[in-house]
């Protein structure tokens, strides 16, 4: 089993959890989801990463979405048409400069189907050089897929 952390951790439910740690078994299948308080200690086999943990997106998430607004219309559009998660957090930081309101967790949480929960297999990714106070894609920021 590994464990995955960072500055902050997107939960299912869309709240950022500061230093949370994910955890995966060896098919890199989420086990668990622990809120630290923000107090993280050392444990065997925890990697931690600078930045934002997220879950993969998955085609099934994608399908479900639906929004009132024309702006993540727009986003949802763009996605659909993404072959990968590169491409996808390429589209993803455009929608960020052309929506400097939206933040980080919202757009995320759109797009996630079961975030960080039991049996889920979409993947843990990190993601880097974000504006770690208001929570937004900056055009340097990255993405690294971790597990």
């Amino acid at each position: 089993m590994k464990k995955f952390s960072s500055n902050y951790v997107l939960s299912p439910d869309g709240a950022l959890l500061k230093y949370g740690i994910v955890a995966v078994n060896d098919e890199g299948v989420v086990v668990g989801l622990t809120d630290t308080g923000g107090n993280l200690r050392e444990t065997d086999r925890l990697e931690f990463h600078s930045g934002i943990l997220v879950p993969g997106i998955c085609p099934v998430a994608q399908e479900r979405i639906s929004s009132e607004t024309e702006n993540f219309q727009q986003l949802i559009s763009e996605i659909r048409q993404c072959s990968g998660m590169n491409e996808l957090f390429a589209v993803l930081k455009k929608f960020q400069e052309e929506n400097p309101e939206e933040s980080i967790p919202e757009i995320w949480h759109l797009l996630q189907e079961k975030g960080f929960t039991p049996g889920n297999r979409s993947g843990i990714y990190v993601i880097s050089g974000a504006d770690l106070v208001h929570f937004r894609l900056k055009p340097d920021s990255r993405l690294k897929k971790l597990g």
